[in-house]
Order: C-alpha cells, then sequence, then structure tokens
C-alpha cells in the first residue's frame, strides 16, 4: 500500500506558499463520507487549477474503508459536465479553476465542497448511504 501512495513533499502553511505539486483533499457528503484529492497543476497571483487524482480504496468493512491518492489523474472520460478537461493528447480530467483564499489555505471547489492541504495521511471513507 505505502509504495503506490503518493509522497507528501510540501503542505503550504499560507496562501503565498501553495504552489504546483501541492496536494488538496476534500472530505465531503451529507449521509456518505467521501473523498476527492486534488493537485495543484497551475498557479497565478490571483487563482489556482486543480485536477482530481485517482485514489485507491483499502476496504475496512462493508462499504467503508480508507483511501489515499496515486500520482495520477483520476480519468474522467465518462462524464460529461462543466469540469470536464480534454489535454493535448485526448485525456480527460476533472479540473476546476478556483480563486485563491484571501488567507490561509482552503480552497473552495464548489459551494458545498472545500480543499484543505493533504496531511499524507489515508482518509476514511463510507459509500453506504
Amino acid at each position: 500500500m505505502a509504495d503506490e501512495m503518493l509522497k507528501v513533499t510540501h503542505i503550504p502553511k499560507t496562501v503565498d506558499d501553495i504552489r504546483v505539486g501541492d496536494i488538496f483533499h476534500s472530505h465531503w457528503g451529507a449521509t456518505m463520507s467521501l473523498n476527492t484529492f486534488w493537485k495543484v497543476v497551475k498557479r497565478t497571483a490571483k487563482m489556482v487549477t486543480l485536477r482530481s487524482l485517482r485514489t485507491i480504496e483499502v476496504g475496512h468493512g462493508f462499504l467503508n474503508g480508507e483511501e489515499y491518492p496515486v500520482d495520477e489523474f483520476e480519468d474522467w472520460s465518462c462524464c460529461y459536465d462543466r469540469y470536464r478537461f480534454v489535454d493535448k493528447d485526448g485525456k480527460v480530467y476533472q479540473q476546476v479553476i478556483r480563486k485563491l483564499p484571501e488567507s490561509g489555505t482552503t480552497i473552495t471547489i464548489h459551494t458545498w465542497m472545500h480543499a484543505w492541504p493533504w496531511n499524507g495521511k489515508p482518509a476514511s471513507f463510507d459509500h453506504c448511504d
């Protein structure tokens, strides 16, 4: 498991410290606990571009366990929404471009989803509704 898990090399402490390659984590869901891991692929003075990463789940019971990101973007070819991004090689990813926060390191992905710098540890999930 640990061989495949993405290694954290930098955890930003301030908005000015956010850089390309940083990993962010969203833990979300109303009745289920879901995760999305994001990698910063572009950064400007006021904006940040993030792509979702593929994850590996390790089950601990019925529809629950832990998951962690690997250094590969999530295949988004089956999805047709506004977050669909096709790169120059024809690969399809989920990508968002968001305004950087005024301070801190919390990035708003959606009104219902925020992302924080990932601490490098697997995140718990529960897919049972």
